[in-house]
């Protein structure tokens, strides 16, 4: 093979060389796909959005990346803050309405963290909403954007801080076949509304709740009221009617009502009230 020949291989492999490390220094930012973060998403729950002053509240995050509707799975060893802010705070100034420190919570397997905080903590800061001198505030989680995943942000849940009223039951009046009645409770909370005042001592109607009508099986002193599945609403004015049924045993039966209570207001039982239900005429 003379010289020449030599040469132009030389020069013919230098070429190729050249070309392959030009093809793979250009080629290399085409193959770096830009990086898309993992949606995210929070659920943040209460264990009671109405809770009593000195009551603790577990506040439970979860964590879940979404990739679709069947692609949908909880992020382990995550770290999440909750936070707690006053009632009238909003997107613009949440971080400069908190009412106590942020927590730092680690989320589980199951994507899932949870924290408690007592109720005393809020109930020094008496703030005026929807005319109830107790204190209320908003919670939400937030979650920062973490390697793979992209940030979040969770629902806001409401919490007021609310002492249950004691309620009573007054005017039970038994007709022969009616029982009447009115449901009360005692105002500790100031001011309200006139339609809802009760004139005699300081006491306040309980309107729009369901109280359920108690009756003994048996006539007579052999047993006592029990629950019948039979409800009535009270109006306004706190009052209530139950029509009683014709049909039931002859002779005096104890009859009374429940009340089983809700978020604002205490369960009670009222006393029994006699009312003999007419046998069958004879002639």
């Amino acid at each position: 093979m003379n010289r020449k020949l030599i040469a132009m291989l030389i020069i013919a492999l230098m070429v190729v060389s050249t070309i392959g490390v030009v093809s793979v220094t250009t080629a290399t930012p085409r193959a770096e796909a830009r990086h898309t973060s993992i949606p995210t998403y929070l659920v943040l729950r209460a264990s009671n959005y109405f809770p009593e002053p000195g009551s603790i509240v577990a506040l439970t995050v979860t964590l879940k990346a979404f990739q679709g509707p069947r692609h949908n799975y909880p992020l382990a060893n995550r770290y999440v803050w909750i936070y707690v802010v006053r009632p009238y705070a909003t997107m613009a100034n949440l971080m400069t309405q908190r009412v106590v420190s942020p927590f730092l919570v680690k989320t589980n397997a199951h994507g899932q963290a949870r924290v408690y905080f007592n109720t005393n903590a809020l109930t020094a800061r008496n703030l005026q909403t929807l005319g109830l001198r107790e204190p209320a505030v908003k919670v939400f989680a937030l979650f920062s954007r973490d390697g793979r995943y992209s940030g979040a942000m969770s629902n806001f849940v409401g919490i007021r801080v609310i002492t249950r009223l004691q309620t009573y039951f007054s005017n039970l009046y038994a007709g022969t076949f009616t029982l009447t009645g009115t449901l009360v409770a005692r105002n500790y909370r100031g001011a309200v509304a006139a339609s809802t005042l009760v004139a005699q001592n300081n006491y306040i109607a309980v309107p729009g709740r369901l109280v359920q009508l108690l009756k003994a099986r048996c006539p007579g002193y052999t047993c006592l009221p029990q629950a019948t599945g039979i409800y009535a609403r009270t109006d306004r004015n706190g009052v209530f009617v139950f029509r009683l049924n014709s049909k039931g045993l002859p002779g005096p039966t104890q009859f009374g009502a429940e009340f089983r209570g809700d978020h604002l207001y205490k369960g009670s039982v009222s006393n029994s009230v006699w009312i003999t239900i007419p046998g069958p005429l004879r002639t």
